[in-house]
């Protein structure tokens, strides 16, 4: 429409541009003729000659008159043949300067009209073309938006979009894509199948992302055999290590993986999988924690599930002798950069001062171990062995 109207304007430029010119040529032509024809009455005024015809017409009855009249003539005296003469060009000269305006100004007037009805016929024309403009316009639109409600192919393109200049780099980045080795086309298409989560045939993945799986076997038959693809016989889609749809369904897998799961085996589970693995550490459901390869590795954080503690990490837990002064447990932690909870220096500073002694702890009666006595901690047999069981 745009340029449409820029044609409009254009045109309406040339038409007021044709008709000043013709004004001009017109008003032109009307002074003009005003001036000869001035002229002409200064000179018919002045001349002596007769403007009539320069001779009377002559009618012969045969060729024998017709020869004698031409012999008087030819054998006149030299100033009435000079002055025949003269009257001829003076009478076709007047003639030629009358009729000439006249004629000027009818085909002056004839092409203004041609011109008029032209222009017309433009206007018409671009008024139609107008209206078939908007019309078109309104009808595409609604097409548009009829598509795209009733689409359910993602709007999301697959790959990234390529601009070509002319056909000849169009089909050669085609043809690159085709001679690419067998990997590289298998990974175009793997990707292809990961980002839109949808079945594909292989005409469609053609048409995706131009690996033509028809025309290249060792593609297809690699395709179907990667573990990474479904092939249901007609489409292939994309296969992750785990069948997951929601959060709900990520936290129930986690929970049955006691000693924890790699995060790379969750990670194609479904698009916002990592968001969701973010939102269950947030709200303290699972744990997320570097490994030596640093990937996150997700464990349960439920109480109710049981963890098995390795021999080695328990005796170096039972190794550890921790000091019998808390001022000592205080400095240690210090020492490890830690803050104690407790500031056993400053109480004790503050009892001498107001002259409260330390009151020492009463001991506890020790109770001895019968048979009936509930061992809770049945696992570690070593803190027993200083102890004398009755009947043992």
């Amino acid at each position: 429409m745009a340029s449409l109207h820029e044609s409009l304007t254009k045109f309406k430029k040339q038409q007021e541009k044709c008709q000043t010119t013709l004004t001009s040529i017109a008003a032109k032509a009307a002074s003009s003729r005003a001036t000869t024809n001035q002229k002409v009455t200064t000179a018919i005024a002045s001349s002596s000659i007769n403007t009539k015809s320069p001779a009377p017409a002559v009618k012969f009855s045969n060729d024998t008159e017709r020869l004698q009249h031409i012999n008087s003539i030819r054998k006149a005296p030299v100033g009435a043949q000079i002055k025949r003469v003269i009257d001829l060009l003076l009478f076709r000269l007047l003639r030629h300067i009358y009729r000439s305006p006249y004629t000027k100004m009818a085909s002056l007037h004839e092409s203004l009209t041609k011109f008029k009805k032209q222009q017309e016929k433009c206007q018409t024309t671009l008024t139609s073309i107008a209206a078939k403009a908007a019309s078109s316009r309104a009808t595409t639109n609604q097409k548009v938006t009829t598509a795209i409600a009733s689409s359910s192919i993602n709007t999301k393109s697959p790959a990234p979009a390529v601009k070509f200049s002319n056909d000849t780099e169009r089909l050669q980045h085609i043809n690159s894509i085709r001679k690419a080795p067998v990997g590289a086309q298998i990974k175009r298409v793997i990707d292809l199948l990961l980002e839109t989560r949808k079945a594909f045939t292989p005409e469609q993945i053609n048409e995706a992302c131009y690996v033509d799986m028809n025309a290249n076997k060792a593609v297809f038959d690699s395709m179907r055999k990667n573990p990474k693809v479904s092939y249901d016989g007609k489409c292939f889609s994309y296969k992750s290590k785990h069948d997951l749809k929601d959060k709900s369904q990520l936290l129930v897998l986690i929970r049955k993986f006691p000693e924890g799961i790699a995060v790379i085996d969750l990670k194609d589970a479904y698009p916002n999988v990592i968001d969701d693995l973010q939102a269950l550490k947030a709200a303290g459901q699972i744990w997320l924690f570097g490994s030596e390869t640093n990937e996150d590795i997700a464990y349960p954080n439920d109480p109710r599930v049981p963890i098995k503690v390795d021999d080695d990490l328990r005796q170096l837990f039972r190794g550890i002798e921790l000091p019998r002064d808390m001022l000592d447990i205080e400095k240690d932690l210090q020492k490890n950069g830690m803050k104690p909870a407790t500031n056993t220096a400053k109480r004790r500073a503050m009892a001498q001062v107001h002259g409260i002694g330390l009151k020492p702890k009463p001991k506890k009666k020790k109770h001895e171990i019968t048979k009936r006595t509930k061992l809770t901690n049945a696992h570690l047999p070593e803190l027993f062995q200083h102890l004398n069981v009755p009947g043992s």
